[in-house]
C-alpha cells in the first residue's frame, strides 16, 4: 500500500511537471510547427504517465488492457513526434521528408498490433492482472523507438556542436534528457529494475525539467528566433549573434561565404578576423 503511495505520488508529480512544461511552451512560444511539435511530444508523455496511474488502480484485466492501450499510444506518438521535432529544429525536415511522411506509421502498427494481440499474442505473450510478458513484436517496436529518440537527439547535438563550438550545459541538459530515461528503460525492460509500473515516462517527465531549463534559461531552443531562421539565412548581409557572454551563438550563411565563420567563436575572434579592434 505504502509502495502505491509513493508510486501514485511521483507520477502525480510528474504529470504536474509536464503540463506545467506544455503550458509554459504555449504561452512563452509563436504558433509555429516547432513550438507545436515540441509540446505534442510532451503531450504524449502525459498520455504514458496517465497510463501508469490506471495501472495502479487496474483490477480487471479490462481495466488493464484500457491502461495499456493509452500507454502504447503515448509511447508510439511520442517518438516519431521527437525525431520530426528534432528534424524541424535541426533544419533538416527537407532532407528526411520522404521518411517523415512515414512516420505516422510507427502509431498506426503500434496501435494495430496491440488491438489485435490476442489474435496472435506476438506483442504481448501473457496479458494477464499483475502478470505481462512481452511477445517479440513488443521488442521491435521498442527498437524502432529507440532509433527515432537516438536519431533525433543526435541531430539536435550536431546542430548545436556545429553552431556554438563547444560542449556547455546546454549541451550537457540536452544529452541527458534523452540518456537518462532511455537508460532507464533498457535497465527495466532486462528486469535490472524491477517496480510494479513502468517508469520510463516518470523520468522522461523529469527530463522535460531539465529541457525546459535548457530552454529557458540557457537558450538551447530559442523558440522566437526559429521563425526568423529561414529570412535571416537567406539574407546577403552576414550576421553573426552573440549571447551576454560574447559567445556567438548564431551565423547566417552569408557571413559563411564572406569568411571563415567556422573560426569566430566570441567576439573577440570577431574583432580580430575584421581587424576592428
Amino acid at each position: 500500500m505504502a509502495v502505491s503511495a509513493i508510486c501514485v505520488f511521483f507520477l502525480f508529480l510528474g504529470l504536474c511537471g509536464m503540463s506545467g512544461t506544455v503550458v509554459w511552451v504555449i504561452r512563452r512560444g509563436n504558433n509555429n510547427h516547432v513550438t507545436r511539435l515540441f509540446a505534442m511530444c510532451q503531450v504524449a508523455i502525459i498520455l504514458w504517465l496517465i497510463s501508469q496511474l490506471l495501472i495502479l488502480f487496474s483490477e480487471t484485466e479490462y481495466q488493464y488492457w484500457i491502461s495499456y492501450l493509452i500507454g502504447n499510444l503515448g509511447i508510439s506518438l511520442f517518438a516519431p513526434l521527437w525525431l520530426g521535432f528534432s528534424a524541424e529544429f535541426s533544419g533538416v525536415s527537407k532532407r528526411l521528408r520522404h521518411i517523415r511522411r512515414l512516420l505516422p506509421l510507427i502509431t498506426v502498427f503500434t496501435f494495430l498490433a496491440v488491438v489485435s494481440n490476442p489474435f496472435h499474442n506476438l506483442y504481448y505473450a501473457v496479458f494477464e492482472v499483475h502478470n505481462i510478458q512481452y511477445g517479440p513484436l513488443f521488442y521491435v517496436f521498442q527498437a524502432i523507438y529507440y532509433i527515432c529518440i537516438i536519431v533525433g537527439i543526435t541531430m539536435m547535438a550536431v546542430k548545436f556542436a556545429r553552431e556554438k563550438n563547444q560542449i556547455t550545459k546546454q549541451a550537457i541538459l540536452l544529452i541527458l534528457s534523452t540518456a537518462v530515461p532511455l537508460s532507464v528503460n533498457t535497465l527495466t525492460l532486462f528486469h535490472v529494475i524491477k517496480s510494479r509500473i513502468e517508469i520510463t515516462p516518470l523520468f522522461f517527465a523529469f527530463s522535460s525539467i531539465m529541457l525546459l531549463i535548457a530552454v529557458g534559461r540557457y537558450g538551447l531552443l530559442n523558440i522566437n528566433s526559429l521563425a526568423m531562421r529561414g529570412t535571416v539565412d537567406n539574407m546577403n548581409i552576414g550576421v553573426v549573434i552573440f549571447d551576454h557572454y560574447n559567445m556567438a551563438t548564431y551565423k547566417n550563411k552569408a557571413l559563411g561565404k564572406m569568411t571563415d565563420a567556422e573560426n569566430i567563436h566570441s567576439m573577440q575572434d570577431f574583432f580580430q578576423h575584421f581587424s576592428l579592434d
